[in-house]
């Protein structure tokens, strides 16, 4: 079982103290939810640089997560709890790529990589490249990914959709997957709250053909 940390409004990058302790308070608050239901994985996002363009903001952005991943990772281990660090867009912040995050969690013992399929598959298409693409970045880091977010989208933003419903290609990332022996969660993101439970029907339904 996985535990996700809290995002909405928080940044573990801000250049604010006060916004990045509270983050950080969320985030233990997490991991102690996550030892309490005995979950073994608990998933963080990057952090977020406001200007993206300036660059001592951005490298200033970059310190500041892993300062506050140092920590996250210190309270993880005491309860027990496998951190894994999830990819995000590549105009978010540093370490947010699959090309990035494993020089990221390769400085710290026992973190692993949540691969967000749909949110490589914006980066990928954002740069012109395919669903292949994602694939080789999943050979690449191997057995560095320890968790996987599964949902669709059309190319442009972030939809949460049925694997099917969007334009994402599933099957070269599946098979990467399978080629590395990757065992763990593969955990279904969706989001539709009208039709929450034809939805999520939906979603098991579709992975489970991904992966048979």
């Amino acid at each position: 079982m996985s535990v996700h940390g809290s995002f909405w409004d928080l940044n573990p990058s801000s250049l604010y103290p006060e916004l990045r302790r509270l983050t950080l308070r969320r985030l233990a608050d997490g991991i102690s939810a996550c030892e309490r239901l005995g979950g073994e994985v608990f998933v963080v996002h990057v952090g977020k640089c406001p200007v993206p363009e300036v660059e001592w903001m951005w490298r200033r952005a970059g310190e500041i997560y892993e300062r506050t991943l140092a920590e996250v990772v210190r309270l993880a281990r005491r309860a027990g709890v496998r951190v894994a660090v999830e990819n995000a867009g590549s105009a978010y912040g540093p370490y947010a790529t699959l090309e990035e995050l494993p020089g990221l969690v390769g400085r710290f013992d026992g973190v692993g990589i949540c691969l967000d399929i749909g949110h490589a598959h914006l980066v990928a298409k954002r740069s012109g490249r395919t669903d292949e693409w994602v694939g080789r970045q999943v050979r690449r880091i191997g057995g560095g990914i320890v968790h996987v977010h599964v949902h669709d989208n059309l190319g442009n933003r972030d939809d949460h959709m049925v694997p099917g419903d969007g334009e994402i290609d599933f099957r070269p990332v599946a098979r990467a997957l399978r080629s590395v022996g990757y065992s763990g969660a593969v955990v279904v993101e969706l989001f539709n709250p009208e039709r929450s439970v034809e939805t999520g029907r939906r979603g098991l339904e579709a992975v489970r053909r991904l992966w048979r």
